[in-house]
């Protein structure tokens, strides 16, 4: 059984694919999995690799090498054809379908592009059971589902770092130390609504983290110009690009890893929070009552006061941490990996 693993999102860092796939061929790597190639930019965990090209999105003969071709996400345009291999397609979320700001042109080539790779699958993959439901609800956008299997399989992150005191300390940075915090880490954009923390600010006597992928796009440029109405600048502070390092220091000295967002397929953040034995604050949309379980604080709604209301209760009840760890556990990348294994050898 020869198959193919498409990571051409790996293009792209720091995004939420390529720490999929980085995740995936780990896990794959440490099971000995035998005749596995990947597709895309670079090697990786040493793997054989079929390079990527652009011109693939006319016409791309690779999968003709392979039984078992595994498309990582829903909107992948470089394998329009399809030959006699078994295909599993990903589909991490429908965030297009949601999103008010999503313009039509937008959402209909969005839409186009999930019907093709559908169409073209063997099995569907979904990485929650929110993600799962959203798409079977959908079967009139999306016809090719009909009759697939479409199964769940949560995303997975190392969920034991090493995380020594002296290295926390060491990479915190310098303005931060002493002080107390919460975190949010995720794209600035309105879906992941960072507003609803901003705005909670003069409520809250702590200080607001963001870590982004750009500090400069249009939605961060908002909050910046809410937090100098609000006059709570002084206690804003905004990263991106940062190291692995410099992340789990800001999580682990975090009051709180807080989520408010308004649609999630997934949501790394809160689980590398959960793994420091840091709490998180998440609303309830999407599928994060999933992957918070009952070792997260949850927002009755998104509003600054639920925000700044859901913060000070932390500072009152010592929250579990054994209890938050735990619930970390249910998503190891070798678990995520040990599932798609089984999947590719049952087709």
């Amino acid at each position: 059984m020869s198959v193919l693993i498409d990571t051409e999102r790996k293009r792209y860092t720091p995004s939420g694919l390529q720490f999929f796939c980085d995740n995936l061929l780990r896990g794959l790597s440490e099971l000995a999995p035998g005749d596995i190639s990947i597709y895309g930019p670079r090697e990786a965990y040493g793997f054989p690799l079929e390079k990527f090209s652009p011109l693939h999105k006319l016409y791309n003969s690779i999968p003709k090498r392979y039984d078992i071709v595994h498309i990582t996400h829903q909107n992948q345009s470089y394998f329009p054809q399809k030959f006699k291999e078994q295909r599993v397609l990903t589909v991490h979320d429908l965030n297009y379908l949601h999103v008010s700001q999503t313009d039509p042109r937008t959402r209909e080539k969005f839409i186009k592009q999930v019907a093709r790779n559908i169409e073209m699958a063997d099995v569907i993959v979904c990485i929650s059971e929110f993600t799962k439901d959203d798409l079977l609800s959908r079967e009139e956008l999306f016809p090719g589902l009909s009759g697939k299997p479409v199964y769940v399989i949560y995303n997975g992150l190392d969920t034991h770092p090493t995380l020594t005191e002296e290295a926390i300390d060491r990479n915190l940075p310098e303005k931060l130390k002493g002080k107390d915090f919460v975190l949010n880490i995720g794209v600035a954009s309105p879906k992941k609504n960072q507003q609803a923390i901003i705005e909670a600010m003069p409520l809250m006597d702590s200080d607001v983290v963001l870590v982004v992928n750009d500090p400069e796009n249009a939605y961060a440029r908002f909050l910046k110009r809410r937090a100098d109405d609000m006059d709570v600048a002084d206690r804003l502070h905004i990263y991106a690009r940062i190291s692995e390092e410099v992340k789990y220091a800001l999580i682990s000295r975090s009051i709180a890893m807080v989520y408010p967002s308004l649609i999630e397929g997934f949501g790394y953040p809160p689980v590398e929070a959960m793994v420091c034995g840091t709490p998180v604050i998440l609303s309830r949309n999407g599928s994060l009552s999933e992957i918070g379980g009952d070792a997260a604080v949850y927002l009755k709604d998104t509003t600054p006061r639920e925000v700044d209301k859901a913060v000070r209760s932390l500072k009152i009840h010592t929250p579990d941490r054994g209890k938050i760890k735990a619930q970390a556990e249910k998503f190891s990348y070798r678990t995520m990996a040990a599932n798609y294994f089984d999947l590719y050898h049952s087709l």
